[in-house]
């Protein structure tokens, strides 16, 4: 506020983007931010409408009259003064390094035309991607069908058409069909949140390994060790057009956390980098509501996105839960400031129905909401991990605090009461069971359910070596939790090396 009228901020100094496949990666700096704020375009700042206020921000002591502020507010509306920013962007004001770096970066995708089977194989065998399945191959195969054979000044241009659409804000919600969702940000809306997220996929799909077995060798880049880094350097720039545009939108959530599944596979559970992008992802979390539950909403918006929306505050809620205990860090986001509603227990498919056929496949839940046919889906694993990284905010509550007192012996005792009543609640079928190893769920599922259950083993573990640690508490209960540990971190090394699709990174699961 101290600030003269009109100044700016210094320009912090631009890092030069390094996509082509000639150049050493040794000497890249990574700085997603700084790529392009040299740029003297004009910011498009978006409506106030777009994100959350909550009940201490002024806007809710405007709403408290709006009936008066509409009044009054009606006689300004086709004036410029209540224009924030200038929306318009023209293609003149983008300066030409940009635009050939926004080039190299759609090249990395039409000189891999198998990037679509690449993809559409790991979310055969993922399940626990935040954006469901039919969403993501409606934008990969939109992508694939505009960038076909793209190459001179057709792709500056669609470059450029990017860059036009990513200025222009994104509404939140839309009255338009789940099978045409995907149309307001691809084909001839296509904007680079949608682009960074389907390079962030591919990279996380060749980073898995999952591809080699069926594929030449010679036709895979990822046999090329920097493609991979080439891609996490696509995806920041990415990120850093969405930041210069104040893009606050789903769709830049889907790039957030797609940059975050990224970075943790090419830079670590433990780097700055990975740690960064959770709070990244965590301050969208919230710009955009996700930590609020509206029940008018219900009324006047589209199944499938509110849906989606429970979706994305159920799994990174629990992301961020899993790296404040690997770092030993306290959690982003506050579950007492979350109304964490239960995702629900049905198919990717079954977002895309309407009318009857929906209202069915919703019922088809018992009185907990769990499905009545007891197959494990995606949307199964992500309501057994909310109830997990629930319990594991409590347990880093006791865990990370400085002073560990009488209080803390007995609400650490009810903790684990409540954690071992709640989790009893879930349908065994659901759950990994350590004497059967759950034969009957097939590799890939039995892979996430066979995690999950270590996560809730962890939450007993990291709480009864705090008693132990801190009182006279026995240790029977510690090592039976640590005995439970490591047999089935042995029964999902086993599970890896039997399929090879299986594949994965799973020293932190073996780790803990």
């Amino acid at each position: 506020m101290t600030r003269p009228r009109g100044g700016r901020n210094p320009a912090p100094q631009s890092a030069r983007l390094s996509l082509s496949s000639s150049t050493s990666l040794d000497n890249v700096q990574h700085s997603p931010r700084a790529n392009i704020t040299t740029s003297s375009a004009p910011r498009t700042t978006p409506s106030a409408e777009i994100e959350f206020f909550g009940s201490t921000a002024f806007p809710a002591i405007i709403n408290d009259d709006q009936d008066i502020v509409d009044s009054f507010a009606g006689q300004f509306r086709n004036q410029s003064i209540l224009q924030i920013g200038n929306a318009s962007h023209n293609q003149e004001q983008i300066p030409e390094k940009q635009i050939l770096e926004g080039m190299a970066v759609l090249n990395l995708l039409v000189n891999f035309p198998a990037f679509t089977n690449c993809i559409y194989r790991y979310l055969e065998l993922s399940y626990t991607c935040m954006v469901p399945d039919p969403f993501i191959k409606a934008c990969v195969l939109s992508i694939q069908e505009t960038i076909h054979g793209l190459k001179g000044s057709r792709l500056r241009q669609l470059a450029l058409d990017l860059f036009v659409n990513t200025s222009k804000p994104l509404n939140l919600f839309t009255p338009v069909p789940a099978k045409d969702y995907h149309t307001l940000f691809t084909g001839s809306n296509l904007r680079w949140e949608i682009v960074g997220f389907v390079l962030a996929i591919l990279g996380v799909s060749l980073k898995y390994d999952i591809n080699k077995q069926n594929e030449p060798p010679k036709s895979l880049p990822a046999q090329n060790p920097g493609f991979i880094h080439q891609i996490a350097e696509a995806v920041e720039y990415c990120t850093s057009v969405c930041y210069r545009y104040t893009c606050v939108n789903h769709q830049a959530l889907w790039l957030l956390y797609g940059d975050a599944c990224l970075k943790n596979l090419v830079y670590g559970d433990m780097s700055f980098q990975f740690w960064r992008c959770m709070g990244d992802l965590s301050s969208m979390f919230y710009a955009l509501g996700l930590h609020h539950q509206n029940s008018t909403f219900e009324e006047i918006h589209p199944f499938y996105q509110l849906e989606m929306r429970r979706r994305y505050a159920a799994q990174i809620y629990s992301m961020d839960k899993t790296i404040s205990t690997i770092l030993g860090r306290p959690p982003r986001i506050s579950g007492s400031h979350c109304t964490n509603v239960m995702p629900a227990d049905i198919d990717d498919g079954v977002l895309l129905l309407e009318g009857d056929e929906l209202h069915s496949s919703l019922h088809n839940v018992d009185a907990n909401g769990w499905n009545l046919d007891r197959q494990f889906r995606g949307a199964t694993w992500r309501r057994m991990k909310l109830l997990v990284s629930q319990f594991r905010e409590e347990v880093l509550g006791v865990c990370l605090r400085t002073h560990f007192t009488n209080d803390s012996e007995i609400l650490t005792q009810d903790i684990l009461t409540r954690h071992e009543f709640v989790w009893d609640q879930i349908p065994e079928e659901l759950k990994y069971n350590e004497l059967t190893g759950s034969q009957h769920i097939p590799p890939p599922q039995r892979y996430v359910v066979m995690t999950t259950y270590m996560d809730q083993q962890y939450n007993c573990f990291l709480l009864h070596r705090k008693l132990v640690n801190e009182t006279q508490w026995t240790r029977e209960p510690l090592y039976k939790a640590s005995r439970s540990l490591l047999n089935t971190s042995l029964q999902v090394v086993s599970l890896s090396d039997q399929v090879f699709n299986m594949q994965r990174d799973i020293s932190w699961s073996v780790s803990a």
